[in-house]
Order: C-alpha cells, then structure tokens, then sequence
C-alpha cells in the first residue's frame, strides 16, 4: 500500500472552536484494541506566536471535558494510528484551506515520531503549498518542524 493511499479515509470531524487566533477540532472513533471511544483534538494555535499568521498545530487524545489523557503530541499505542493520522492530515489540509497560514509549527518529543513526522512532511507539505523550513530543537528537547507557505519563501 502507497503511503498516500494510507492517509485516503479520515473519519468525520468537526469544529468546535474558530476564533481568530484559536481553532480546534474535534473527532472520535471506536477504539479496535481497547474497544472504548476515543477523542481526539486538533488545535491550531496563534496565541503565542511572533509574527501574525503562525499557526502551532498540536493534537491530543482528550475526554468528554476536553482534558488532555495523555500528554501532548505523546504516543497512545491506541493501535488505530492510520485513522488518525489520515484524520489529522486532512482537518491539517482544511484548516490550511481556510486560513492559509503563513508558517505552520509543531513539536516531536519520540524518536519514532520525529522520523514520522518528517517522512510525512517530505510527502505531503509540498501538496498543501508548504515546505519545510528549518526544524530545531527546543528547551524541552522536542523537534520543532517549522513549515513555511512556498509563496513566501
């Protein structure tokens, strides 16, 4: 199977939050492994940023209050990564479709994730009008990816 047929069924999601500078969404599923809904939340936050524009994307497996379960871009093991991945990449393309961001910015704390998260950086930024930047290590030993829009560069 192509990487990119992987990625070709997100689940249903929806908005639960569009403010200007904070945007999240939402969706669940049945878990396979533990057989227990399971919800997850995408944020795309400019609050923090230095420059208008800049959008960090974080997600996080959260429950019914939206309290995070598990930490921040953490490994679940919840044994449905392709549901979500497929999921994220495609609220990733809605969001970018909506707003167009400038530069896009997340965070890979596992080592499996960092190889991850650039592999799919390589295949698919370039199809959402982004490149990768540079990507740094932060003061809590994450990769920081930093995605810029290719009109900019």
């Amino acid at each position: 199977m192509l990487l990119k047929e992987l990625f070709d069924k997100p689940l249903k999601y929806r908005w639960i939050e569009k403010d200007s500078d904070y945007y999240v969404a939402s969706f669940s599923f049945i878990n396979s492994k533990y057989n227990t809904k399971i919800t997850y939340d995408v944020e795309f936050d400019n609050r923090a940023a230095n420059r208008h524009n800049d959008y960090e994307i974080t997600f996080a497996m959260t429950d019914r209050d939206r309290n995070i379960l598990v930490p921040k871009i953490g490994i679940t093991n919840s044994g449905d990564e392709i549901k979500v991945f497929s999921t994220i990449m495609k609220i990733i393309e809605n969001f970018v479709n909506m707003k167009n961001p400038k530069f896009l910015i997340f965070r890979a704390a596992e080592n499996s994730r960092i190889k991850l998260y650039s592999k799919i950086i390589n295949r698919y930024a370039n199809n959402f009008g982004y490149k990768l930047k540079f990507n740094q290590e932060d003061d809590q030993d994450k990769t920081v990816f930093n995605l810029e829009r290719i009109d900019i560069v």
